[in-house]
C-alpha cells in the first residue's frame, strides 16, 4: 500500500514483520513509544491522539490513520524500536 510515495504495512501485517504475538503487544510498545515522543501520527488518529508535524522523523515511528481505526505503520520503521523482546522494559 502506497500512499505519499511511502510504502506502509498494516497493523496485522506489522505484528508479524517485528515478531510479537499479538496485536496487543504491539500496541503496548507503541503506547510506550508515544510516552517517549518517538511516535508521530499523521492523518486522522482517535481523539485521544494528536496529529503530528512530521518535522523532524529521523528515529521515529510514523503512524497514518486512515479514519481513526485503521493505523498503518511505515516501512521504513527503525526496526530496533519495534523489534519484539520478551520481559519488561
Amino acid at each position: 500500500m502506497q500512499f505519499n510515495n511511502h510504502e506502509w504495512l498494516s497493523f496485522e501485517q506489522a505484528v508479524v514483520q517485528f515478531g510479537y504475538a499479538h496485536k496487543n503487544s504491539l500496541s503496548a510498545r507503541i503506547r510506550q513509544l508515544r510516552k517517549q515522543e518517538k511516535v508521530i501520527d499523521i492523518g486522522s488518529p482517535p481523539k485521544n491522539y494528536t496529529v503530528s508535524e512530521p518535522d523532524d522523523t529521523s528515529g521515529k515511528i510514523i503512524i497514518m490513520w486512515l479514519n481513526g481505526r485503521a493505523p498503518f505503520i511505515r516501512v521504513d520503521t527503525p526496526g530496533n524500536l519495534l523489534n519484539a523482546k520478551p520481559g519488561r522494559r
